[in-house]
């Protein structure tokens, strides 16, 4: 599944009714929230491998907490009026200027 039919899908599941998005700040509120804290999931991993040594950081486990980012980072791509592979080739270009050479 590529990205923009990924943010379909999420369409749907974000309304389980599968109507659409009507970018209310309380929305944009949630997916902003619910981004920071499965990043902070994604880091709970890590730190916890740090800390005790152990392979809390999982292959299958942390897999399943980065698609939760991309969950709500589709959602907030889409706020912000674009597609999520646009948000990528803007990025893409943002670093080949900061750090030319690199190709």
């Amino acid at each position: 599944m590529n990205l923009n039919d990924f943010a379909d899908w999420q369409e749907k599941m974000w309304r389980g009714d599968g109507t659409a998005w009507e970018r209310k700040p309380r929305d944009v509120t949630v997916a902003a929230l619910g981004l920071a804290g499965e990043s902070g999931e994604v880091v709970e991993h890590f730190k916890k491998f740090f800390r005790d040594g152990k392979e809390y950081h999982r292959k299958h486990n942390l897999a399943l907490e980065l698609g939760d980012v991309a969950f709500y980072w589709v959602r907030l791509c889409r706020a912000a009026g674009y597609e999520p592979e646009e948000i990528l080739d803007l990025n893409v270009f943002k670093l080949e200027e900061k750090f030319p050479g690199r190709k």
